[in-house]
């Protein structure tokens, strides 16, 4: 085993047992956890203007106090606190150098620069860099916390240990700080306030999950299921199984999400289930515009990529893929995948003005509490759930449960809705509190079509007796009224613990 892979392990998981000690007692949380670099160092990548902006003026829209003009040799020095809101990230100006041989301007009172647009896209580049190295030591210099988390909480010599910029203390000292009264109860308030925006983690989404928050399809056989479609293997396909020219893909995209290039993978050797006319439509659920129209009137004879849009200038939160007819005339289709070139919204995560006062009235343990306050302790748990993602594996192995990490773990359960392991570990658990098999199973017949039609139209069934969930619980209730019951509480009790 690669010793320093290791001592990272054991630095993440000493640290996740002081934050659950610190939960437990109502304590601060450790300092490497809420670090904040004191000094951070930006290069300009171009000839650019910067907006200045007071500590007021950010908030609002009102104008810059000044600007500033960067040319690439510039260097801008920040502290390590940054700043989110509706507007964009923001970083607090300490000092700026027009160059190597200028001197320097010191800002002696809050001045605020926005790095980038909440509006912007993840392949707009920032005007401004972060400079990692130091150039006169020619060292590398830790300015991440989980950086100081591993450097700190590993067991190593101090003359190997990387050099941590200073701690900015008074943004260290606002992450620690408890707000009055808190408890888990209040965090658990908020990890709930918090799990409602987070987009579902689909682990049948693979090669588009950054794109794509669902996939959906009109029907499917048995082993031919939509996640074919995105597993990046050729060999694998979706097959449909319903009526001729009735069969679709949707996804539902990601917020801010723009398609430059969308493409289904064909393979020649399907003959008749191949699509032959295709039609696009993308917009709301209920207003759906057409996009394109495909016709495949070539031979393929080999895996194949077929282009259905291209450089589409806007965000549609769903795209409907309509296959209308197949290669002579077949009934069914398959695909063999989807390949999505994109451009996607920049995530700022929550930023303070998530947490106004109209978001909060579904909370009201939450609504005493200042959105400052909030926002600090909403950046704290999302850094101990990826504390805690990160060594998830090791403490909960599949085979066996050690003795103290599974009981630290169970006492911050109501956290764990913010975890993105959360559902690896339901089937986890399930898997573990599995019984044996029983002597006679039961039999269950499942109608697809019916569920499949009460899908396409919920009020033609108001009692949802063709719905699936239905189908299964009356096909798995005891005929006889001496047969034991199954139990169904294990899964509720999970639901009803944050998992």
């Amino acid at each position: 085993m690669n010793i320093p892979v290791a001592r990272r392990r054991l630095a993440g998981i000493r640290c996740l047992q002081e934050c659950i000690s610190c939960f437990k007692e109502r304590r601060k949380l450790p300092e490497s956890l809420c670090y904040v670099a004191s000094k951070l160092e930006y290069q300009c990548v171009s000839r650019t203007v910067l907006k200045l902006h007071s500590d007021q003026e950010k908030s609002g829209n009102k104008c810059p106090v000044r600007d500033l003009i960067c040319v690439p040799d510039s260097r801008l020095f920040v502290t390590g606190e940054d700043f989110c809101n509706s507007q964009g990230k923001w970083l607090r100006l300490h000092r700026y150098k027009a160059s190597p041989s200028a001197d320097d301007v010191t800002f002696d009172r809050d001045t605020w620069i926005l790095l980038y647009t909440s509006k912007s896209s993840t392949e707009d580049v920032p005007s401004i860099k972060l400079v990692t190295s130091d150039r006169k030591h020619s060292l590398n210099r830790l300015v991440g916390w989980e950086d100081v988390v591993n450097s700190n909480f590993s067991l190593q010599l101090p003359c190997r240990r990387a050099k941590i910029i200073p701690p900015d203390e008074e943004a260290v000292a606002k992450l620690r700080a408890v707000p009055f009264n808190w408890s888990l109860e209040h965090d658990e308030a908020l990890v709930r306030l918090m799990s409602q925006h987070l987009s579902p983690e689909n682990e049948q989404l693979g090669i588009i999950k950054n794109y794509v928050d669902s996939i959906d399809v009109s029907t499917f056989c048995d082993e031919a299921g939509p996640s074919s479609l995105t597993d990046g293997d050729p060999d694998t396909y979706w097959e449909s199984d319903g009526s001729q020219g009735q069969h679709w893909i949707q996804l539902r995209m990601k917020k801010g999400t723009v398609i430059k290039k969308l493409h289904l993978i064909v393979d020649g050797s399907d003959d008749n289930y191949l699509p032959s006319r295709i039609v696009i439509q993308g917009g709301e659920q209920d207003n759906l515009k057409m996009l394109n129209t495909v016709s495949l009137d070539w031979d393929v004879s080999d895996t194949e990529e077929l282009l259905l849009l291209e450089h589409i200038s806007e965000h549609y939160p769903i795209i409907m893929i309509k296959i209308k007819e197949c290669k002579a005339g077949g009934i069914d289709c398959r695909i063999r995948g989807i390949k999505i070139t994109s451009t996607e919204e920049r995530s700022l995560g929550f930023d303070i003005d998530f947490f106004k006062p109209e978001n909060l009235i579904r909370y009201p343990k939450l609504e005493s509490y200042s959105a400052e306050e909030l926002y600090r302790r909403s950046l704290v748990l999302q850094r101990f759930m990826t504390l805690l993602d990160s060594v998830l594996q090791y403490i909960v192995p599949a085979w066996e449960y050690s003795v103290g990490s599974y009981q630290s773990l169970e006492y911050v359960r109501q956290l764990l809705p913010l975890s993105k392991k959360r559902l690896s570990l339901v089937e986890t658990f399930l898997k573990e509190s599995s019984t044996e098999r029983p002597q006679e199973m039961p039999k269950l017949f499942l109608n697809r079509h019916a569920a499949m039609e009460h899908k396409v139209d919920i009020s033609a069934d108001p009692e949802c007796k063709k719905s699936i969930f239905v189908q299964t619980f009356e096909g798995l209730k005891p005929r006889d009224r001496h047969t034991k019951p199954l139990d169904y509480r294990l899964v509720q009790q999970q639901v009803m613990d944050g998992l």
